[in-house]
């Protein structure tokens, strides 16, 4: 098979050490497998698709100064049955969040976030009701893809994960000591 260079690994968990890698010119993914497909009674036809794999977020960080930054650049998902590549916009991006301090087994939301969330009634009120002791800046962060600054993490790691429109999830564990935006 001298034409093959992605290769696509599917389950519905990983352990948190499990990455993308690049062996050679072989690229490997690992990807998510939807929970339906654990049900028992699935039909098999072609209305009946419930096999979307998606990626890792993929993620911009910045380090100045002790202190940190993160950024939602994207997401990609895959639908198997049409073979094509969707990338994931802002406006898909329903919630994320960051472990600023990842310890390697669990997830800590440290900070979380909801992009373009500034129209929704409930934010609205929710900020009124806040307005006269909010730090404006920590704020507008909490509705955008880029985080505010945070300390850089004793652990030498953070983790990201995005909760998207259609409720699927996707997580990245970044090393900050191999530079900025480096899988761990």
């Amino acid at each position: 098979m001298p034409n093959v260079t992605v290769l696509i690994i599917v389950a519905f968990n990983y352990e948190p050490s499990v990455r993308n890698e690049k062996r050679g010119r072989l690229d490997i993914y690992k990807t998510l497998a939807n929970r339906d497909l654990q049900l028992g009674n699935l039909e098999d036809g072609k209305d009946d698709i419930a096999f979307v794999l998606v990626g890792e977020p993929d993620v911009k960080t910045e380090v100045c100064d002790g202190e940190m930054t993160a950024e939602i650049l994207g997401y990609d998902t895959f639908n198997p049955a049409t073979g094509s590549i969707k990338p994931g916009t802002k406006d898909d991006v329903y919630c994320w969040m960051i472990d600023t301090n990842y310890d390697g087994r669990s997830f800590f939301a440290r900070r979380v976030h909801f992009p373009g969330a500034d129209k929704d009634n409930q934010i609205k009120r929710f900020y009124k009701k806040l307005e006269r002791n909010i730090d404006q800046d920590l704020w507008d962060s909490t509705l955008s893809l880029k985080s505010a600054p945070f300390k850089v993490p004793e652990s030498g790691r953070i983790a990201v994960k995005i909760i998207t429109s259609t409720h699927s999830e996707m997580t990245t564990v970044i090393d900050v000591r191999s530079g900025p935006g480096k899988r761990a």
